[in-house]
Formats: C-alpha cells, sequence, structure tokens
C-alpha cells in the first residue's frame, strides 16, 4: 500500500508510515515534504507518535529534511521529548549493565528482551528505539532466584499485587499461563518485565530450552557485552510478539524494518521451516503481510507461495490490527476470536481456548493472595476473572451508550 493514496487514512497516520519507510530506505525522504506541506495537526502527530513509540524516528527523519517546515515550538519540543527518552534509555542501559553482573555472578542464564539491547543491534544506537521497560528471559528453575535479586535491589512486586515472596514466586510459576512478572522501581522509576517463557502457555513461541539457550549472539555497547537472539530467533520473536497484541504499535513494525536493512543476508527458507515447526506459521505469515501493507516491505521469497494462499485470511486479522487504534479495547471474547485466528488445525485451536479460560495469569493473583498449597484454587478464578471483566466492560459500554 503506498500511503499517499491511502484516503482512508488521516494524514498524520500517513505521515508516520511514511517517516518509518523514509527512515529505512524504503522510500525517498522528499516524499515525506508531501505530507508536510498539507495541512497537518502537529499536536496529533507528535501525540500519534508517542503512542506508537516511534518519536525518536519522527525526529530523525524531521531533522534530515533540509527544508524548515516544521514549526519552531513543535521543533523543539520534539527535541525534548527525544533527549528526555534518550536519557531514561540510557538509564536502563545501566541498570540493565547492573541487573546482569548480578545474575552471572549468581550464574542465571538470562536474554535481554527488547529494549537496549535490541535497539542497539537493529538501530545500531540506543536512543533512536522507544521503549519503557526492561525485559529480561530466564529459566523457569531460577525464577525465584532472579525475583529474589531484584527484591534486594529496591525493586517490588508490581503483578501481581500481592507481596508473594521470591520463594512464593518460583512455585507460583508452574500453574501461570501468563508468562512474566512486573516488578518496579519506585527510586529509579525503572520497571522490569520478568520472563520464563517467550509466549504463553498456548505455545506461542515453544523454541525454548537448549534450542534457544545454545544458539544465542551477543551485542556490544559501550564495552559491555549482553547476549541476545541469533538472527533467525530475533526475526521470529519479533513477528510472533507483534501479532500476539495485534500490532497495536507502530515502532515493532519499525523493528521488523529496521531488521530487513540489517540482516539482508538471513535464510528466510530456514525461517519458514522453524515457524511451521513450532506452530506458528500464521503469526509471521500476518507480521510479513501488515509489514508489506503499512511499510511496503517486500515479501520475503520464501513466504510469497503463504502469503498468496491465506490471503483473505491475512487481511481478515489484519483489519483486527490495533495499529493506530490503542485507544479501541479488546474485550475477552474479541481477543480469543483474535488469538484461534493465529491458530491453524482444531487441536491448537481448541488448546488456545481452554487455556485462555482456566490457566490463570499473573492478574488473577490480584484477586486473593493463596498460600502455596492452594495455588490450584486461581484456576477455578481465572474463569471468575474473565466474567468480571465482561461484566465491567458491558456496564462501561452501557455507560457509554447513554451519554
Amino acid at each position: 500500500m503506498n500511503p499517499i493514496n491511502a484516503s482512508d487514512q488521516f494524514v498524520e497516520e500517513r505521515l508516520l508510515l511514511c517517516t518509518t519507510e523514509a527512515q529505512f530506505g524504503l522510500i525517498d525522504p522528499h516524499v515525506v515534504l508531501k505530507f508536510l506541506e498539507q495541512h497537518v495537526n502537529w499536536q496529533a502527530l507528535i501525540r500519534l507518535a508517542r503512542q506508537n513509540k516511534i518519536l525518536p524516528l519522527l525526529n530523525c527523519v524531521l531533522g534530515s529534511l533540509e527544508k524548515e517546515i516544521v514549526p519552531q515550538a513543535i521543533s523543539q519540543s520534539l527535541q525534548s521529548s527525544v533527549q528526555i527518552i534518550a536519557q531514561f534509555n540510557l538509564l536502563c542501559l545501566s541498570e540493565l549493565a547492573g541487573l546482569a553482573e548480578l545474575l552471572r555472578h549468581a550464574s542465571i542464564s538470562f536474554l535481554p528482551l527488547k529494549g537496549p539491547v535490541l535497539a542497539q543491534q537493529l538501530f545500531g544506537n540506543i536512543a533512536l528505539r522507544q521503549f519503557s521497560d526492561l525485559d529480561i528471559l530466564v529459566k523457569r528453575n531460577d525464577v525465584g532466584k532472579s525475583a529474589e535479586i531484584l527484591m534486594l535491589r529496591g525493586y517490588r512486586l508490581l503483578v501481581p499485587r500481592k507481596n508473594f515472596s521470591s520463594y512464593d514466586l518460583a512455585r507460583l510459576v508452574p500453574y501461570l499461563g501468563s508468562y512474566h512478572i512486573v516488578f518496579h522501581h519506585p527510586e529509579k522509576n525503572v520497571t522490569v518485565e520478568l520472563h520464563w517463557r517467550l509466549g504463553a502457555m498456548d505455545r506461542q513461541f515453544p523454541i525454548e530450552g537448549s534450542a534457544l539457550w545454545d544458539n544465542l549472539a551477543s551485542v556490544d555497547i559501550g564495552g559491555t557485552a549482553f547476549p541476545t537472539f541469533a538472527s533467525e530467533d530475533l526475526i521470529l520473536y519479533l513477528f510472533i510478539h507483534g501479532s500476539k497484541d495485534q500490532w497495536k504499535r507502530l515502532s515493532w513494525l519499525a523493528d521488523v524494518a529496521a531488521f530487513m536493512k540489517q540482516y539482508r543476508d538471513i535464510d528466510w527458507e530456514a525461517v519458514r521451516t522453524k515457524a511451521k515447526k513450532i506452530g506458528n506459521l500464521r503469526p509471521v505469515l500476518l507480521g510479513i503481510f501488515l509489514a508489506n501493507q503499512k511499510l511496503e516491505i517486500p515479501i520475503p521469497w520464501a513466504f510469497k507461495r503463504d502469503v498468496a494462499r491465506e490471503r483473505v485470511k491475512l487481511e481478515r486479522m489484519a483489519n483486527q490490527s490495533l495499529l493506530f487504534r490503542v485507544d479501541k479495547a479488546r474485550s475477552g471474547l474479541s481477543e480469543i476470536r483474535y488469538l484461534i485466528g493465529l491458530r491453524q488445525g482444531l487441536s491448537p485451536k481448541g488448546r488456545a481456548v481452554v487455556e485462555y479460560v482456566f490457566v490463570p495469569r499473573a492478574t488473577t493473583c490480584n484477586v486473593l493472595r493463596l498460600p502455596p498449597r492452594l495455588f490450584p484454587v486461581y484456576f477455578f478464578l481465572r474463569p471468575v476473572e474473565l466474567f468480571s471483566q465482561y461484566i465491567l466492560q458491558r456496564s462501561f459500554a452501557d455507560l457509554v451508550r447513554r451519554d
């Protein structure tokens, strides 16, 4: 889709798509000028860029234009925001380095997800990728020790909200269908999501164990080496993560564009084979399809036949994307329908429904803090949690209609 001819989108949305394409050499930067010559709601543009976490990319592209068309007040506000983002990213990098040292000292294998490591790996500059927290993957058996390290460093458990000890968290993890718990440092204002899986229990990303940990690469940031995904695993993770959350941020498609530019020689046939092996071909196809439709990123040759065969399904799922619709609430029913659509085959679809409805999430533990011997009770509380969410959403919708 050429964003210039996309009459069904607002100018600001098309402009953000254009700037993203220009940043990665997909279109001539002068095309951006054609948009800027139109009437642009600058406040709406900045707000939309902030929601989609691409303020640094927008600033980079606008700053590269020869023609000074951006109002001075807007330019100053954008520069200030980007500077704040850069400072926060540096703070997160420093904190990640400190946590990495503690985890290594405790002989805990870890993998930073997204954050400063992904920024350096894809953009070559941690200031160019906007993020809001640190995501760290550890092995399931190391969750308790990792949680204790975070707590001793001053972090407090945020999700679940109940005051579980590190020992209790280690016992709780096997019961959860979610794949991370959340900690927050009140003084540093840094949030850490501690992951023990790359996807939920419906096998969204089952390439763990030795298949993942024995195949890691490394990224050097300021003289410190951090582990990271191998290239084939990284692009799978980007596609599956984006599809899982309905591609609600343009920054996730920007990550794909940056990957395509950085890893031109990747073996796409190997990527396709691995995607089929782990039962995640459709999420990958959806990511490829959206990247092509929104940013005109060419479809890799290894996937062209699959995309053509699934085109009708992919178009329907692309219309369910939350891109530029972050304010649209996702109800439980629409969420489960979408997750079922990502699965191929009756067995995976049925398993997704059962696990979504009955397997507890970290948020389920917010309802009631149970002792470890009663953790199985959370399986009964999960349907209660979903029903409560449904009632609240219906009540809110009724209030909106009455207004």
